[in-house]
């Protein structure tokens, strides 16, 4: 099988390498950037030139997102013998859940692999990168271990699996389970190092804050059914969640509702 690899950390990260690793027996083309580029969605590169470093017959380097990455890799790496069978995006360290996958730039590997017609699969490692030492690799061979199950053959065109395995420092996880997004949307990720600049006599003087998005999951209480059967269940129940997106965001209301 061909497959393409890319993910949002860059091409010199463990957790493609671990993905190299794993699918090493199938004929694999890695484009990936070339920083670091988390958060940045399903973005483009459109104010700058990109820049497409070959690095060997079968890794890319671009300095660029994502998506410019699976744009490119269809121009260049795949321009005479046509698409790959398959994108793998990933491996991501740290989780990407709920709507959290609308920011995440390995989501939008698959995804923008997806609208091109090709089955696409996310995957991401519930650990930060200071805890990851050994379970990438463990990690990566789990993954292997469902696409060889069958994963693949359970997209259906124009849809993605966005693949999240929880912390592995905890045991191997008991089972894998089909979910559905659940959902972030009460919190305010920021951390705030304290106010700066001046203060006038009655406050009246601008007031600088420095913020920082937190990236590290919440913890918290399991909030039992409000999460049932959502990743977000999943990964507070140490489970392997795996989601079926879909690219077409239409909603299915009925246009007569609308129109009343």
């Amino acid at each position: 099988m061909r497959i393409l690899l890319t993910n949002d950390d860059g091409i010199g990260e463990p957790g493609i390498a671990s993905l190299e690793s794993a699918f090493r027996d199938h004929e694999l083309i890695v484009v990936a950037p070339s920083t670091h580029m988390s958060g940045c969605s399903q973005s483009l590169t459109l104010r700058s030139w990109i820049t497409l470093e070959k690095l060997d017959e079968s890794r890319y380097s671009v300095s660029g997102t994502p998506v410019d990455c699976v744009k490119l890799a269809l121009l260049v790496a795949y321009a005479e013998s046509g698409p790959p069978d398959l994108v793998l995006s990933g491996i991501n360290p740290g989780a990407n859940l709920a709507n959290n996958v609308e920011y995440s730039g390995t989501v939008a590997g698959a995804a923008e692999s997806a609208s091109w017609g090709i089955p696409a699969i996310a995957v991401s490692l519930s650990m930060r990168s200071s805890r990851l030492e050994g379970h990438l690799d463990k990690a990566a061979a789990l993954f292997r271990e469902l696409f060889d199950a069958g994963l693949l053959s359970r997209i259906p065109g124009g849809s993605f699996l966005n693949v999240n395995i929880p912390d592995l420092s905890r045991g191997r996880p008991r089972a894998a389970v089909w979910t559905r997004l659940g959902s972030f949307a009460g919190d305010l990720p920021f951390d705030t190092e304290g106010d700066e600049g001046p203060r006038g006599p009655e406050e009246a003087a601008p007031r600088v804050r420095r913020l920082r998005y937190r990236t590290e999951a919440a913890r918290r209480e399991h909030p039992g059914d409000c999460w049932r059967g959502t990743d977000l269940g999943a990964y507070y129940s140490g489970l392997i969640s795996v989601s079926l997106l879909d690219r077409d965001r239409t909603h299915r209301i009925p246009r007569k509702a609308v129109r009343e």
